[in-house]
Parts: structure tokens; C-alpha cells; sequence
């Protein structure tokens, strides 16, 4: 989508939705993975740069359409979970 502006990626993204499930939540096809999200698979805290780039990744995710993320308690021992 390099070199499309925001609503060009917005049109693009808006037939990218599916039901989900039988509760027929629209969810977006592209999926944004979140195991890296809060560090390193050890047992060190989450330090507030790591919950800023999360939210920053997130956020960037939203602005294009997706709204369907991969989250996993095993994802870096569940710390990907704390950054939400």
C-alpha cells in the first residue's frame, strides 16, 4: 500500500472485513501480530517504551483498517496481553 494516501488505503481495506464467527463482528482480514509485543520472551518487566511502541503499533494498525489482532497468553510469557 506504499504510496497511497489514507483514503486510498481506507477504500481498499473496507471489502477486507469478514464476519466473525455467527456474531457476524466485522473483522478485518489482516491481522496484526502481537507476540513481540512487550519485550523478550524472560521474565523482566514491561518498561513504558515497550507499552509506547505497542500503542504506537496498534494505533497505526487501526488507521488502516485493521481491527483483528493476534494475541496469545504464551506470547512473551502473557506480558503481550499487559501492553493492551
Amino acid at each position: 500500500m506504499l504510496g497511497k494516501n489514507e483514503n486510498e488505503v481506507n477504500a481498499d481495506m473496507s471489502y477486507a472485513q469478514l464476519p466473525l464467527h455467527h456474531h457476524q463482528i466485522p473483522a478485518s482480514r489482516m491481522v496484526l501480530g502481537c507476540m513481540r509485543f512487550g519485550g523478550e520472551w524472560d521474565g523482566l518487566p514491561i518498561t513504558s517504551d515497550l507499552v509506547a511502541e505497542g500503542h504506537r503499533a496498534v494505533e497505526a494498525a487501526i488507521e488502516i483498517g485493521i481491527n483483528h489482532f493476534d494475541l496469545a497468553d504464551i506470547y512473551t510469557r502473557s506480558k503481550c496481553i499487559d501492553i493492551g
